[in-house]
């Protein structure tokens, strides 16, 4: 490899690396929890607000994130970790990452069925109106 090819590969390099760190973490907007699937490790965001009506879900422990919530969005409900308690009214867009829970039935005559929740590692929010 020539001199040339070199700096080339390198301003291509720091032109990539510049344009990805511009910015902070980007975030995909998701409409539903439909697809959170296949957003497992990625950053995404959602809106909807804090559950007042709890469903049964699996619920997990992470590091760094001492609360939970169950969060409503449009026909469906997940549970939310967080750094701190985050508000209990109004909508909210929700930035973190997608996880994924997986746990065995706690019904005996179902007890080698294996079950999967997608859940998020909340790292932002902001009020929506």
């Amino acid at each position: 490899m020539n001199r040339k090819n070199i700096v080339s590969v390198f301003t291509l390099f720091l032109v990539v690396f510049l344009f990805s760190c511009r910015g902070g973490p980007m975030y995909k907007e998701l409409g539903d929890t439909d697809r959170l699937s296949l957003h497992v490790g990625q950053k995404v965001q959602l809106s909807g607000k804090i559950a007042v009506e709890i469903w049964q879900h699996m619920v997990g422990s992470f590091d760094g994130y001492p609360y939970s919530a169950y969060f409503d969005l449009a026909g469906s409900q997940i549970v939310i970790y967080s750094r701190t308690r985050l508000p209990d009214s109004g909508r909210l867009l929700l930035r973190g990452t997608v996880v994924k829970l997986e746990g065995g039935s706690k019904n005996p005559g179902k007890s080698d069925e294996i079950y999967f929740e997608y859940h998020l590692l909340v790292d932002e929010y902001d009020f929506l109106k």
